[in-house]
C-alpha cells in the first residue's frame, strides 16, 4: 500500500501523522492487541514487565511481531506453566510433562522461549508432530502467509502439524520489515553478552540466559532457572 505513491508512503510512515498512527493502531489492535489485553497469560506477562505503555506506532507494531513470542513466554518453564514456541506458534506443554518420552526437566529447560531449533536438533516423530496439534494455544498467521495472531481453537481448519512436518531447523518468522529484524538480531547479540555478566558463576540451572525484548519499553532484557529451579529476572541499568 505505502508503494503505491507518495501520499500513500507518507499517510503511512509518517509516525508524527494522527493519521499514520490511526492506521497501526488499527493494525495492532487487529493483529496483536488481545495477547495482552484478553489473554490472561499475555496480560500477567505484560502488568508484570510494563511500567509505562508506548505510543502504537509502525515501529512498535513490527518490533513486538517480531519479539513477542520470547516476551510473553518469559519464566513459563516450570511444572505448574510450561509453554514453548516452535515455528511462531506457542504451545502449552503443562499437561504433557510427566507423559514426555524424555523427562519433565527436559521440556522445562527449553521451556519459556522459542524452542525451534531445539524442537528440530531432536529429529522428532511424525507421531509426536501430529500430537502437537493438541497442545498449539496460538498460531501466527503471519508466517504462513496470512495476518495476525490467533487463537489455535478458533482455527479449526489450520494444522500446525502438516507445517512441522517440513523438518525445518530454522524457524519461521513474520514477514517483518528487514531492517528491523537485523537491527534485533544484532541488539540480541549485545544483550546476551552483557546481561550473561550479570549472572552468578554457577547460578543458572542450563548454563545459559533467555534474552527477550519489551517492545513497549525498547529494552532488552534476560531471565534464567536457577539450580533451584527459580526463576530470575535481570535487567541493565543503562
Amino acid at each position: 500500500f505505502a508503494c503505491c505513491d507518495n501520499a500513500c508512503h507518507q499517510l503511512v510512515d509518517n509516525s508524527l501523522s494522527d493519521s499514520s498512527l490511526h492506521i497501526w493502531k488499527v493494525l495492532w489492535e487487529r493483529d496483536y492487541a488481545w495477547l495482552i489485553t484478553t489473554w490472561p497469560l499475555g496480560q500477567k506477562v505484560h502488568e508484570r514487565e510494563v511500567r509505562k505503555n508506548r505510543m502504537i506506532d509502525k515501529l512498535l507494531y513490527f518490533e513486538f511481531g517480531q519479539t513477542y513470542v520470547n516476551y510473553l513466554l518469559t519464566g513459563h518453564s516450570t511444572n505448574e506453566s510450561c509453554l514453548v514456541g516452535v515455528h511462531g506458534n506457542i504451545y502449552d506443554l503443562s499437561n504433557f510433562l510427566e507423559d514426555h518420552p524424555g523427562s519433565p526437566e527436559t521440556l522445562m529447560a527449553h521451556a519459556g522461549r522459542d524452542a525451534t531449533q531445539t524442537f528440530e536438533d531432536v529429529n522428532h516423530s511424525r507421531t509426536a508432530r501430529v500430537m502437537s496439534k493438541s497442545m498449539c494455544v496460538t498460531v501466527d498467521l503471519f508466517c504462513y502467509g496470512g495476518c495476525g495472531v490467533r487463537k489455535a481453537k478458533d482455527l479449526p481448519h489450520f494444522d500446525p502439524s502438516r507445517i512441522m512436518k517440513n523438518k525445518r531447523r530454522r524457524r519461521r518468522q513474520p514477514a517483518t520489515l528487514k531492517s528491523i529484524r537485523i537491527r534485533l538480531q544484532l541488539e540480541e547479540q549485545k544483550a546476551k553478552h552483557k546481561l550473561t555478566k550479570l549472572v552468578p558463576s554457577g547460578e543458572a540451572l542450563t548454563g545459559n540466559i533467555n534474552v527477550y525484548y519489551n517492545a513497549f519499553e525498547r529494552r532488552w532484557k534476560a531471565w534464567y532457572l536457577d539450580t533451584s529451579f527459580q526463576t530470575q529476572y535481570l535487567e541493565n541499568d543503562d
